[in-house]
């Protein structure tokens, strides 16, 4: 079962993740230059479909993917998040 939404409590740190279908929607807020290395990372091993960019800084990225790519891809956005808060 795939989360709605992972949050954390520190700041500058936000990633929801939902799904529809076989696409699935990524919003990330996050200031950590290492936080980002990971998501170039991911951009290139999961088929980026559109990028989002909205008025307030932050981007939505649409993933199309299966369920078990989402998975994997839910396991890396959590390890983002946990390598985003040990720099900060």
């Amino acid at each position: 079962m795939l989360p709605v939404k992972y949050n954390t409590t520190r700041e500058g740190v936000e990633i929801c993740l939902s799904g529809a279908r076989h696409t699935y929607k990524l919003e990330c807020t996050f200031w950590a230059i290492r936080a980002r290395a990971f998501f170039a990372t991911i951009e290139k091993e999961f088929q980026v479909e559109r990028v989002k960019n909205n008025d307030d800084g932050t981007s939505v990225v649409f993933f199309k993917t299966n369920t078990e790519q989402a998975e994997t891809l839910v396991e890396r956005m959590q390890d983002i998040v946990e390598a985003t808060l040990y720099d900060l």
